[in-house]
């Protein structure tokens, strides 16, 4: 019995022990920002979590690459292109990178063709021509085995009003579709060029607009951005880390409990991570925006309910409804009585209820009328 048992903590300990294989992540493009706050290190808390190793600390290694001004994959390029090969060739962990991240512009991806603006259209074909130039390097220094995952950024949070971008740019849903357009063109472009190199988009705009469009959780929605309405906040980049992690590995991103540091509130990171789950199953299945059953509702907020929302529907209904009908009742039956007092001797009246011209059969006085209506054309 005792060795039984000294065998099975000798199998737990072995296992304990097990080395998690490296992976590496490289990404390129995205604004930078540093310490928890940052998408890279969100990404790579976790993945060390997912690894749940003895060695995930050191087996997991995200390099990230941001653009030199608002995320701008072209310039990247440009002035960056040896240190991007180097890093494509073997990342700080010294394997080759396993996915390498692409984020461009935030408003780029959504100047695709046709527009009346030649200068979009312009900075859409030189962004096109960037992700073929740098799929062509991932595949080069990569290898063929190395997925590319196109991060699909979230838009503004009230659109593109300010700049000159407000004829299109309109509002969040609005430029929100024009991006997620963008993405699937910019997937295309990639996969038609090459047939075998793995590519993948993660729907991280996507995921805010979910937020946006549900009823139970559109009281998040600005809670994803900072001040500036534009740039998403520790909680939006928690969203976009967790749709990214979860479309690399398409692990269950329910099941990790890493939270940023000086941060509290657990439900409403819990409800990330649903948020995250359900839009990149959905996304991928189909491409319908994710319907959420979880509620949630900051502390000290007045609790909405689908029974309240209906009853203020129906209280307004009913009230229109009364409005409507003194006014269409009150010029149905003045036409009546106008009607009435100009042919008495024809027998029409006029019906309130259908605004039809009825007449009457023409009976002797003596005889009671028939309840038989003839329809005529209605003056």
């Amino acid at each position: 019995m005792m060795l039984i048992k000294s065998l099975y903590l000798l199998f737990l300990s072995s296992a304990m022990a097990v080395l998690a294989e490296p992976m590496g992540v490289v990404m390129l493009g995205g604004s930078p920002a540093s310490g928890y706050r940052s998408l890279d290190q969100m990404v790579r808390a976790m993945l060390v979590e997912l690894q749940n190793s003895k060695d995930a600390e050191e087996s997991v290694v995200v390099d990230s690459f941001p653009s030199p001004t608002e995320g701008n994959l072209t310039e990247l390029l440009l002035q960056s292109r040896q240190e991007i090969s180097a890093r494509l060739t073997s990342s700080s962990s010294g394997n080759k990178p396993n996915y390498v991240v692409l984020q461009e512009d935030r408003e780029v991806p959504g100047y695709t063709p046709p527009d009346d603006n030649n200068s979009r259209e312009e900075m859409w074909e030189i962004s096109v021509n960037t992700l073929h130039s740098l799929q062509g390097l991932i595949q080069q220094e990569a290898g063929s085995t190395t997925t590319t995952v196109l991060l699909q950024t979230p838009a503004y949070m009230d659109g593109s009003p300010d700049n000159y971008n407000k004829d299109i740019y309109t509002s969040f849903e609005k430029m929100q579709d024009m991006i997620e357009h963008g993405y699937k063109l910019y997937y295309r472009e990639l996969e038609e060029e090459n047939p075998r190199a793995q590519v993948k988009i993660a729907p991280c705009g996507w995921a805010f607009l979910g937020v946006y469009q549900d009823y139970d959780a559109s009281n998040l929605f600005d809670r994803l951005y900072e001040a500036d309405r534009k740039t998403p906040s520790v909680l939006g980049n928690y969203l976009c880390a967790a749709v990214l992690v979860n479309t690399m590995t398409g692990r269950d991103v329910r099941q990790i409990t890493y939270q940023p540091p000086h941060t509290g509130g657990e439900d409403v990171w819990s409800f990330m991570k649903t948020i995250a789950y359900r839009t990149v199953s959905d996304y991928h299945n189909g491409g319908q925006l994710p319907k959420f059953t979880k509620r949630y509702r900051p502390a000290g907020e007045q609790k909405r309910t689908r029974w309240g929302g209906l009853f203020q529907f129906f209280l307004a209904a009913l009230m229109g409804g009364g409005v409507l009908y003194y006014f269409v009742a009150s010029k149905w039956y003045g036409a009546a009585e106008t009607v009435h007092d100009m042919s008495t001797d024809a027998g029409y009246r006029l019906l309130p209820s259908s605004g039809i011209l009825m007449e009457l059969m023409e009976q002797p006085a003596d005889t009671p009328p028939s309840n038989e209506p003839q329809w005529i054309n209605p003056v």
